[in-house]
């Protein structure tokens, strides 16, 4: 029964690596921040399947940043609420519209 199970996974692990290659070679072309729910759909799968190819390890990189872009960007709105800092709040707005093309 385990090996059933296994044989199973193997086949949704390489059906999940084809159709992930094609839509990593979409992705490798886009912008993390527009894309940014594909970005993260896909590299959730890839992480499930523990795909390691160059371009999951390429789109991977791209989403990491733009979540660590993200998070700084939200870390510094928190901040200049907190303080209600004008120049703050309008340097934070400025870098979300550049970044996020909003």
């Amino acid at each position: 029964m385990y090996a059933i199970k296994q044989a199973a996974r193997m086949v949704h692990v390489l059906k999940e690596e084809k159709r992930l290659e094609g839509v990593f070679k979409v992705l490798l072309n886009q912008n993390a921040h527009e894309f940014y729910n594909h970005f993260r759909d896909a590299v959730a799968t890839a992480d499930d399947i523990e795909a390691k190819s160059v371009s999951a390890n390429k789109v991977r990189d791209m989403f990491n940043k733009a979540k660590a872009e993200r998070e700084q960007i939200e870390a510094a709105g928190r901040d200049a609420i907190k303080t209600m800092k004008a120049e703050d709040l309008k340097a934070t707005l400025e870098k979300a519209t550049s970044t996020f093309g909003v």
